[in-house]
Parts: C-alpha cells; structure tokens; sequence
C-alpha cells in the first residue's frame, strides 16, 4: 500500500483517505456475499503473473460500514488458492488501535446496501 500508484487507485476506489494495510478477518465461514465490484491486477500497478501471488489476477471488493461506524471496504483476491473464509478489510483509520483489536477477536462488517452483518475473528 505504500506503492502510490497502489494508493490513488484505491483512493479512487475507496472515496476516502485510507490508512495503509489491511485488517486480515477469518470467517466461521465461507463469505458468500456478492462482491459485485472488482479492480484487475494490472490497474493496481502490479505485475501480471505476480511473483508473489502468481494466479492473482484481482481484486473483488465492496464497500462496508466497520463495526456499525467506520467507512472501508472489504476486498478478496482473485486467485485460485485465495482461502473463501478469509476477507480484508481497509478503513480511513487503523483498526486494531481504534477498536482495541487482539489477534482472535471478533468485528462486525455491513455490506452498504446489505441488511446482514458479517462477524469475523
């Protein structure tokens, strides 16, 4: 995220300034919900294959209210090995700090739009 070519696609994306990183969520189960949006690898700025992640070839996204009050959104890679109970979550604040977060615990996530939550740990 500190790539700035990375940062105003997402800045773009997002609509609102972000802090870098991601907050890594396990799910108590596949997330089924429909991430409708999708960014592709190369607008990103990256290298297609990655290096890193060589079947990654995007990201599908969705725009969420973060523990019923922050703005982010909620990303799950493209690739072929990405873990289905797994999501990411970005906000215009650091997470952990403000919501006094512990590997483990559990943040509530709303899809805007969505009448469901999501609960992760």
């Amino acid at each position: 995220m500190s790539d700035p070519h990375l940062s105003r696609v997402l800045q773009r994306i997002l609509d609102f300034d972000f802090v870098p990183g991601t907050l890594n969520v396990r799910l108590p189960e596949p997330f089924d919900a429909g991430l409708e949006s999708y960014v592709g690898w190369e607008e990103l700025g990256r290298r297609t294959p990655d290096p890193e992640v060589p079947g990654r070839r995007g990201l599908r996204y969705g725009k969420v209210i973060i523990a019923r009050r922050f703005p982010g959104i909620v990303f799950q890679g493209d690739e072929p090995d990405y873990p289905a109970d797994l999501v990411e979550l970005i906000s215009d604040r650091h997470l952990r700090q403000t919501l006094g977060l512990s590997d483990g615990d559990v943040i509530e996530f709303t899809l805007v739009g969505s009448p469901e939550s999501a609960d992760g740990g």
